[in-house]
């Protein structure tokens, strides 16, 4: 019988697909399995003779072509099955900084569009911040706020400073799908520029309130601020001070929510509004809060929908709401109260009146995470519908404090899977022994490479990263960190298999650091720490098997405060705070990069990531640069960027020899091609000049 005449098919997998690397790949109702490139030999006596093989798939049949085959001598063809799925290799793709001469710039938060455009925003501090002309180009003094849009390219689109004569600070941003983009933040300034011409509905005020305000901000696609355009900036808040802490808009019906938290809110005279549609409302009663979260809903016309007050009825200080996740059928809210819960509820709930110094606790129904207040300052999760009603809210953490430190905010530390997952980071000082609280919940999770860590590093505080099901069952929870402190501050995912991490590590004893690090092959790795303070990136599958953890900085300190990246590319964008001259940069060939060297003693950083799947396809030898087309694999579009523009064709062709389409490139450094109407499987993409790469189509 020869080699191609052997059939074999596997139950239970609803699709196959042949790897770039010679694997094979199995899709199935619980994951993805693989096996390993097949091997074949025969024997000539004790000599054993390697015979080129490979797999053939006709239709879901696996077959074999084995060439060289010696006649009337047995063939031995080995396949090994399973593998682990490929792991991906995370590259530093470009890294700079943005900034003017000044001190202790910083971005604060960042978005990702679906087109890759980056949105950034922070405070700066001087003048030569680079800004786009017909935009603000004066720094008003103090440190301003700034917004800033680079493109796929990371070129910058806009840049604009945002400020008065006195503090102002960017805390969050998000931008919709017409790339009109959303600024809150805070200032002290009275002459912050606001837009009194601007048409919006019961939503801000005309002048500063307190010593400090928050501001809300709505730019044109082209960052401007004026009528008629459906912008607006507006001063928001009461006498009392307060901070936005994140921004979300939701995917489809382009309203924008928010977070933060307001100093003594029941004196405030904060502008919180009850619901039209009967949702929660948090009435003050008793309280006396020092501190208090709140959360608030703009319709796409500019008007004020919802502001709610949430947490216990008097929170002494440590009660903000710090992150958000919206889709078009919840809103999750994340923050930190040293309130107690109330007794537990039934959902859905609207109007909260406990008594005083109760946080809402709410059950959805079967058998969700709830929990108590167990000591210190604890995280809390809360989930509301649509329409505004509490329909799931816990406490979580153990007999010491989660998040009640500057360092410790996790202002962008929730995220949320197709699969209803939801992924939450933080930072927590509770040990697992020596209280008679309950102790921090770790639950450790099964399986080849699953990263648990169910004790303390040995620093004064730990990340975490939580997983919890559609259910609100907590499936998955470990710590995070060595014996330095290691801080979680914010959490992306990408489809439903990849979450990731980052935050930063803080040298506090003179201990060698033992931050718990994972390299992959060429790519970029940084094993110890560089200075006092370096970031970190660490990258998982749902599941929680860790896939790459990696250090990230120079020699002075470097705070990663956000993350984000788009579901259909390979980007991961990490950004914050940076104080080292030998920062890692890293350039795009052909393209303005936008940094300067440091010259006081803080910048803000931006690093670009880029992903590939180790194993799953590779790369052909003539690429037209270093920059491989990218995300390879693709579910369809692509894009590959060339060192020198270049002005003639790209062909796309199959590997049977087909020519399955043409595009024209005239004199660009970028070309994008949608492989999507096209089968999975491999295919070439040519240039004119006769370089070649391979791209894998999933």
């Amino acid at each position: 019988m020869q080699a191609q005449h052997l059939r074999m098919i596997v139950d239970g997998a609803s699709a196959l697909t042949l790897m770039g690397d010679g694997s094979l790949r199995f899709r199935t109702s619980i994951g993805d399995a693989y096996w390993a490139p097949p091997t074949a030999y025969q024997m000539m006596g004790s000599i054993r003779i390697d015979r080129p093989v490979e797999y053939v798939l006709i239709g879901n049949l696996i077959t074999f072509s084995v060439s060289n085959i010696l006649p009337n001598v047995p063939l031995v063809i080995v396949a090994t099955p399973p593998l682990p799925p490929p792991a991906p290799a995370t590259d530093l793709h470009w890294s700079t900084y943005l900034k003017g001469p000044g001190l202790n710039d910083e971005v604060r938060d960042l978005w990702m569009d679906d087109a890759e455009n980056i949105y950034v925003t922070g405070t700066t501090f001087g003048n030569f911040f680079p800004t786009t002309p017909g935009l603000d180009n004066q720094y008003g003094g103090f440190g301003d706020a700034f917004a800033t849009k680079l493109n796929s390219g990371r070129g910058i689109v806009w840049s604009t400073y945002y400020g008065g004569s006195s503090f102002d600070k960017g805390t969050c941003i998000a931008a919709n799908a017409q790339e009109e983009v959303y600024v809150a933040g805070i200032t002290a300034s009275p002459d912050f520029p606001i837009c009194l011409t601007c048409t919006t509905q019961n939503l801000g005020s005309l002048s500063l309130q307190s010593s400090v305000d928050a501001f809300i901000l709505k730019f044109t696609d082209d960052g401007q601020i004026q009528d008629f355009a459906g912008s607006f900036a507006t001063f928001f808040g009461g006498i009392t001070d307060e901070e936005p802490h994140d921004l979300y808009i939701s995917p489809t019906e382009d309203h924008v929510y928010m977070v933060g938290y307001v100093d003594l809110p029941h004196l405030s005279g904060f502008p919180y509004m009850t619901s039209s549609q009967g949702g929660y409302s948090q009435p003050f009663a008793l309280g006396t809060d020092q501190d208090g979260g709140f959360v608030l809903e703009i319709s796409p016309n500019n008007s004020l929908l919802w502001c709610s007050n949430i947490g216990g009825l008097s929170a002494t200080a440590g009660e903000e709401a710090n992150a958000l996740y919206v889709d078009d059928s919840r809103i999750y809210v994340v923050g930190s109260t040293p309130c107690s819960g109330s007794q537990v509820l039934a959902a859905p709930v609207a109007n909260y009146l406990q008594a005083q110094g109760f946080f809402p606790r709410v059950h959805p129904g079967g058998s969700p995470f709830i929990r108590d207040n167990s000591g210190g300052t604890d995280m809390f999760i809360m989930e509301f519908d649509v329409k505004h009603k509490l329909l799931w809210s816990t406490l979580v953490g153990g007999p010491g404090q989660e998040l009640n430190s500057e360092l410790a905010h996790n202002d962008n530390g929730i995220t949320k899977t197709p699969t209803g997952d939801l992924f939450v980071t933080g930072s927590t000082q509770s040990t697992l022994t020596g209280s008679s609280f309950p102790a921090f919940p770790i639950v450790t999770a099964s399986g080849t490479g699953v990263y648990n860590q169910a004790t303390h590093g040995g620093g004064n505080w730990d990340a975490y990263l939580m997983r919890f099901n559609a259910q609100r069952q907590l499936t998955w929870s470990t710590l995070y960190g060595g014996n330095q402190n290691d801080y979680g501050r914010a959490v992306s995912s990408r489809g439903p298999s990849d979450i990731h991490l980052v935050g930063f590590v803080v040298e506090t004893n003179g201990q060698t650091p033992t931050f718990p690090t994972l390299p992959v092959q060429n790519q970029y790795y940084q094993a110890a720490l560089s200075g006092s303070a370096d970031a970190f990136l660490v990258r998982f599958r749902s599941s929680g098997v860790r896939q790459y953890a990696s250090l990230f900085g120079g020699p002075g300190y470097e705070y990663a405060y956000a993350v984000a990246n788009d579901a259909a590319t390979s980007d991961i964008v990490m950004a914050g705070r940076s104080g080292s001259v030998q920062f890692p940069f890293k350039d795009i060939p052909g393209n303005s990069d936008y940094y300067y060297y440091i010259a006081a003693s803080g910048d803000a950083f931006i690093t670009n990531w880029i992903t590939t799947c180790v194993g799953c396809a590779r790369q052909a030898s003539h690429t037209p640069s270093h920059h491989p087309p990218h995300p390879n694999p693709t579910h369809g579009l692509i894009s590959w960027n060339f060192d020198t523009p270049y002005s003639g064709t790209v062909a796309v062709w199959s590997l049977t020899g087909q020519r399955l389409e043409t595009v024209s490139v005239a004199g660009r450094t970028r070309v994008e091609i949608d492989l999507q109407a096209y089968p999975p499987g491999l295919y070439l993409l040519r240039r004119e000049d006769g370089r070649v790469a391979k791209v894998l189509r999933e």
